[in-house]
């Protein structure tokens, strides 16, 4: 039995290569975690409720006498010298402290008078001074200021040629009054605010009024609101809005001086 022949089958089984390993499965990555909404819109609410609800400082403690003293310097004679009181108003050094008190409020109350009485003099000298000051260099700062201002207007009317006509000053000095407590970042944005409102309330009366147009010389330059580039002109951004109106005579003025 040793020696049987093989049938085809087996001999073909033990001729076949071994058959490979079994591959190891790869491992599954791990999924991330789901957001905890929750949590996300508690930490939004927090947000928005901080935007809305403003930050209290916490106030500042009071200040103690000493420091208030400390910051204006008030003189404290016993700092130097414990005695000092005794020795100035001769009281005897047997004296109870009920005399000892008595006498520190009559320096308190001398004290305190020669301090008004310092500050009183030096503000009315203060004033004297510059009443002096007024008096010697006011008729020069007046020809300055008005010089600046004969210059602020040529600006402005070389910028807008169109409004220079006298007959338009009226209407430039009711929008002046309009915009004076707006603010501006320049010069130039006020001049154009200026003009802008002008020319709609001139459109008003005649509408073919051309804001761009060259007016013809006049031989004279209208003058500008006193306070036309001013208290609300310089640092501000906001942009003004469109003057309010002006009175019907205005208007009748103008444009009867346009029929004219």
């Amino acid at each position: 039995m040793a020696n049987e022949p093989k049938s085809g089958i087996e001999e073909l089984e033990l001729d076949a290569p071994p058959a490979p390993p079994t591959p190891e499965p790869e491992p599954k990555p791990t999924p991330e975690p789901e957001p905890d909404l929750k949590a996300a819109v508690a930490d939004l609410a927090a947000a928005a409720r901080d935007l809305r609800e403003p930050k209290v400082e916490p106030k500042p403690e009071p200040l103690s006498k000493e420091k208030i003293d400390e910051i204006w310097a008030v003189y404290d004679p016993e700092k130097g010298d414990k005695d000092f009181y005794k020795k100035f108003f001769r009281l005897n050094p047997e004296a109870t402290q009920e005399e000892a008190d008595a006498v520190k409020g009559v320096f308190a109350a001398v004290q305190e008078g020669f301090v008004k009485q310092s500050l009183t003099g030096a503000r009315n000298f203060d004033k004297m001074m510059m009443d002096e000051i007024d008096k010697k260099y006011g008729p020069a700062l007046e020809y300055v200021s008005k010089a600046e201002m004969r210059e602020r207007q040529d600006r402005f009317y070389e910028a807008y040629p169109a409004l220079k006509a006298d007959k338009f000053s009226r209407i430039i000095d009711g929008v002046a009054k309009g915009i004076k407590d707006d603010e501006f970042e320049g010069e130039s944005q006020y001049f154009k605010a200026l003009a802008d409102g002008a020319a709609e309330l001139i459109k008003g009366v005649i509408p073919d009024f051309d804001l761009g147009k060259q007016q013809q010389p006049t031989g004279k330059t209208p003058k500008l609101p006193r306070y036309s580039v001013g208290g609300g002109g310089g640092a501000g951004k906001t942009v003004p809005g469109k003057p309010e109106t002006t009175s019907d005579n205005k208007v009748n003025e103008l444009e009867a001086d346009w029929q004219g």
